[in-house]
């Protein structure tokens, strides 16, 4: 058979119509693998969306020290509602409150001269308590070694870690400490628990040997009770040398009071002289005066004049202040204005949808290929902050133009519309100007 004859007969056509349909019935093959293909994928991404989740859950802590440099993100809900509604932004701090406990508390030292604001936010477990911590000691360390450097370093809520000093080439049976540390513990049942963790100096970096967890609640019950020393017992960071030590771990403190050291307003300063053993107030003109500015070389170094540029500085933290407020109460208003709208919004646009449907005669539920269907048709397929935005743009026209037609109604005496500046002359101003610039030159 000849090439013409050859090409006619593959393109005759039931030969053509054959092929046509085998192609055909290919398309539903076709759209079921891409359909499997797309889920694959979107399984795949979520799987991986999961293992990314988790690590960052469990190293949030590095994830957050890596963009901020801290380990945690200190915010809380109760601290922000005390500042916004107790402290009216941060310009009321209550000291004022001292003159009015300093009168009429006068049967209570405890409060006599206090801040009752913030002694009312402590009582609410908005606001930190001090807590004095003494004669700190440590005892049957988990370790090996003869003589170690050892330290504790205690966690409180999302605060910096507060660590004691290194006691260098110490048994690990028992080590004191000197320091008297403060801790800053809220009355408050949703606090986390205060971390006491005791760690070895290593010549890379630290080995944590033995923590244990209080409750805030019952330190502060033992702030009050002043039972002297308590001793604690701390677990094993690692379990497993558990059965290696015959004694467990232990901490010993004692838990004490610590009085607010002062006003906070700034006015005075009080300094503890360890020579005489009283406190003593200054103002800061007083304060200056008396403990000269030095470099770190001990070399005597300038500054303004506080008697000079002092209130000049305060203006400045008053206006910085004042500015603070301002964009608080302007964060406020926008938040009162666009929580309400978008909610709205979000309604008006489910109902518009419903509404659609109901015309176009669809059955409920409808599913959402029909849907997106009918919001490509009617031009309901954009996003919705998009949608949002020039419907707040095109309300606020709205408004433009009811209050022009509002002030055409109105009479002419109420009007104050200002001439346009194309405006021929009023003949009445114009001879006064005349009559005016006459006299002038008769009485020259």
């Amino acid at each position: 058979m000849d090439s013409p004859t050859r090409v006619a007969s593959w393109t005759s056509p039931p030969r053509v119509a054959a092929v046509l349909v085998f192609f055909a019935s290919l398309r539903p093959v076709e759209a079921s693998l891409e359909e499997s293909f797309q889920f694959l994928d979107q399984l795949f991404m979520l799987f991986l969306l999961s293992i990314i989740l988790v690590l960052l859950v469990k190293y949030h802590r590095r994830v957050i020290f890596l963009f901020t440099g801290e380990e945690s993100v200190r915010f809380e809900v109760l601290d922000s509602c005390w500042i916004v509604c107790c402290r009216c932004g941060g310009l009321c701090d209550g000291e004022w409150t001292r003159a009015v406990s300093h009168v009429l508390c006068c049967w209570s030292t405890g409060l006599k001269g206090t801040n009752l604001k913030r002694g009312l936010g402590q009582l609410l477990g908005v606001l930190p308590i001090a807590v004095r911590i003494t004669n700190l000691a440590v005892g049957d360390l988990p370790t090996y070694t003869e003589a170690g450097d050892f330290y504790v370093s205690i966690e409180v809520s999302n605060n910096p870690h507060q660590i004691t000093s290194v006691a260098e080439e110490t048994h690990p049976k028992i080590v004191h400490f000197p320091e008297a540390l403060t801790l800053r513990v809220k009355f408050n049942p949703l606090e986390s628990n205060i971390r006491f963790v005791v760690k070895e100096l290593r010549t890379l970096g630290s080995t944590e040997l033995c923590d244990c967890y209080i409750n805030p609640m019952a330190l502060l019950k033992w702030r009050h009770s002043k039972n002297g020393p308590m001793r604690f017992k701390m677990e094993f960071v690692d379990s497993a040398q558990a059965q290696h030590f015959t004694f467990p771990p232990w901490i010993l403190l004692e838990i004490g009071m610590d009085t607010e050291f002062g006003p906070s307003g700034g006015s005075r300063i009080r300094i503890m002289e360890t020579t005489t053993g009283k406190a003593r107030e200054f103002t800061p003109r007083e304060f200056k005066s008396r403990y000269t500015l030095l470099n770190t070389y001990g070399m005597h170094s300038s500054e303004p004049d506080e008697r000079r540029f002092g209130e000049l500085d305060r203006l400045k933290r008053a206006k910085s202040g004042v500015s603070s407020f301002a964009w608080l109460i302007l964060v406020l208003v926008t938040l009162s204005f666009m929580l309400p709208r978008m909610y709205c919004f979000e309604c008006y646009r489910g109902f518009v949808k419903i509404h659609i449907l109901e015309d176009a005669g669809e059955q409920f539920p409808v599913e959402d290929s029909v849907l997106l269907h009918y919001e490509v048709r009617c031009g309901l397929d954009s996003d919705p902050k998009v949608q949002l935005a020039v419907d707040v743009v095109n309300s606020v026209v709205d408004a433009e133009r009811y209050g022009e037609r509002h002030l055409e109604r109105l009479p002419q005496r109420f009007r104050r519309t200002a001439p346009p500046s194309d405006a021929p002359p009023d003949p009445a101003s114009l001879s006064a100007a005349a009559t005016a610039s006459s006299g002038i030159g008769s009485s020259d």
